[in-house]
């Protein structure tokens, strides 16, 4: 297996959300709002939609939802 880069991309959100996300990820183990992104998004993709429990969809959508996500 080769160590090769990982291929990124540049998203842009508004100031505000980046900022709720800043003071929600402090003294947790992200340390940074793109950690806690990529995250939140494998969480999400790596799932099969039918598999994930409808109360566990429904916590990370409204976390989602409070910071401007959704």
């Amino acid at each position: 297996m080769r160590n090769e880069p990982i291929s990124q991309r540049e998203l842009r959100l508004p100031a505000d959300l980046c900022e709720a996300a800043e003071r929600l990820i402090k003294g947790t183990r992200f340390k940074t709002v793109e950690d806690l992104l990529s995250f939140v998004l494998k969480e999400l993709t790596s799932r099969d939609g039918a598999q994930m429990e409808a109360q566990e969809r429904k916590v990370i959508e409204e976390r989602l939802r409070d910071l401007g996500y959704l």
